[in-house]
């Protein structure tokens, strides 16, 4: 029975990239409503037994998908000293890194799945760095950091992660000091 339990477990640890891999193509050629599960599998090459077994239906794919990617850590936000300037590049490098499934996503107006993560990960920082003064203030700006990234989305990344951090630091100015 151990020796059954272990091997599902490692079938469902391989199936779910299989299946996250297999709809980021599909959605490079179809919009998602005309996906369907059966399509997916295929691509995949797994059961629509094994999908079930994993996710409820397409938009939870997508959704542990960008929780995946756009979440991992970011080892420079984790050290304690690290600035404003370190902090914000960090997290436009690690978005940087993701562009071509950024602009994936965003091309199949998945764009709302994106900016919650977007929003929770830049919320999340400025509360680790401190640098707010009142509680509505890491709302502002993970929203405008949201909208920030939309933008460099629409406009193809066509900036580097280290010329946006510019950019965003000169649009932060009279709003905070930044070090």
């Amino acid at each position: 029975m151990r020796q059954n339990k272990r091997n599902w477990h490692m079938r469902k640890h391989y199936t779910k990239p299989y299946i996250e891999q297999a709809l980021i193509e599909l959605l490079k050629q179809y919009p998602l409503n005309k996906i369907t599960i059966s399509d997916l599998v295929n691509k995949a090459g797994v059961s629509r037994a094994s999908f079930y077994r994993n996710y409820l239906d397409l938009n939870q794919v997508i959704e542990e998908y960008i929780d995946k990617i756009l979440n991992k850590e970011i080892p420079v936000t984790k050290n304690k000293s690290t600035n404003m300037k370190q902090s914000i590049c960090a997290i436009l490098t690690h978005f940087y890194q993701h562009r071509e499934i950024l602009k994936i996503l965003y091309n199949n107006n998945l764009l709302a799945k994106m900016q919650k993560t977007i929003y929770q990960k830049t919320f999340e920082e400025i509360i680790k760095l401190n640098v707010f003064n009142n509680k509505y203030q890491p709302y502002f700006f993970a929203g405008a950091t949201a909208g920030f990234i939309e933008g460099w989305i629409i406009n193809n990344f066509q900036e580097t992660p280290e010329q946006m951090t510019e950019l965003f630091i000169k649009s932060l100015h009279g709003y905070m000091e930044v070090s």
